[in-house]
């Protein structure tokens, strides 16, 4: 990085975003301008996905005044019943008071204003679920990363070698699209006033307890799970599609809340959304090519 004069700046105030997945070189150049400017941090703990590429909560260490905001001003209380139900899975240290003007439901969305998916593959197959439906179709992060992951994929299957950009730029055709298809790690900020959770959320596997009901209780859930699903369930304004969220019932989420039965009297573990034909597999689509010239049609409207 070089001198540490290098890194500072004549600012003021100096603001970090997202600090519960901070790069820690970015952290040494946010902590550098202490001498000069106030700092001020703002994060959500139970929404670090990062860790994984070596992304950290900065909040953990920093010397500061903590002031915690519980109130959302996005969704209603029955969304933060929801919500609370992953931050205590989570372990957060905090619990969501939604805002009492704004309604927000649970239950199926018809026409969802955005997909959230748990991958980037998933986000792939959501796409071309809907290509197949004629709808119009915007990739949150841009069609570069749906193509260049489909192009990856080809290149692998056709024995050559290949590589796969970590980031992309901006949803092209958002304005025109009926729906947003995203990856849930590339929703953090974003929201949308009806959103459904894709089918590629993978439940844990049954405990040998069983619920009220008599139905098997999940086991123990993954750590890097929690984070994902609490970002997906408070991306929706009015109405929420829990759809590959319907399956958690945990004792330890909010034992006070009756979870909705399944659709169609079926096991919840086994359910499926609607009348939603099942989404393509890499294999149905690479070898014909149909992805990658799908993909273009992203960036037309």
């Amino acid at each position: 990085m070089g001198k540490e004069s290098a890194c500072t700046s004549h600012c003021d105030w100096v603001l970090l975003d997202e600090a519960q997945d901070t790069n820690p070189v970015l952290e040494q150049v946010f902590t550098a301008q202490r001498g000069h400017a106030q700092l001020m941090m703002v994060g959500d703990c139970a929404q670090a996905v990062y860790g994984w590429r070596g992304a950290h909560d900065a909040m953990t260490g920093f010397d500061g005044t903590a002031l915690t905001l519980t109130q959302s001003f996005r969704f209603g209380p029955r969304l933060a019943v929801e919500a609370n139900r992953w931050l205590a899975i989570a372990g957060a240290p905090i619990r969501l008071d939604g805002t009492d003007t704004i309604s927000t439901e649970l239950g199926p969305v018809v026409s969802p204003a955005a997909v959230l998916c748990r991958t980037d593959v998933g986000a792939m197959a959501e796409v071309m679920a809907h290509f197949a439906t004629s709808h119009r179709v915007a990739l949150a992060g841009g069609a570069g990363t749906l193509r260049a992951l489909a192009t990856a994929a080809r290149d692998l299957t056709e024995g050559r070698r290949t590589w796969h950009p970590d980031s992309c730029s901006s949803s092209p055709g958002a304005n025109c699209a009926t729906v947003t298809v995203s990856a849930v790690h590339r929703a953090e900020g974003r929201e949308w006033a009806t959103v459904e959770i894709a089918d590629d959320f993978t439940p844990s596997d049954d405990s040998d307890g069983n619920d009220v009901n008599g139905r098997p209780l999940p086991g123990p859930i993954d750590d890097a799970e929690a984070p994902v699903a609490y970002i997906a369930v408070t991306r929706a304004r009015h109405r929420l599609d829990l759809g590959g969220l319907s399956w958690i019932r945990h004792p330890g989420g909010n034992p006070c809340v009756t979870p909705p039965e399944p659709r169609g009297g079926r096991s919840a573990r086994t359910a499926h959304r609607g009348t939603r034909a099942r989404h393509p597999r890499m294999s149905d689509v690479i070898g014909s090519g149909l992805l990658v010239n799908q993909v273009r049609s992203l960036s037309r409207c």
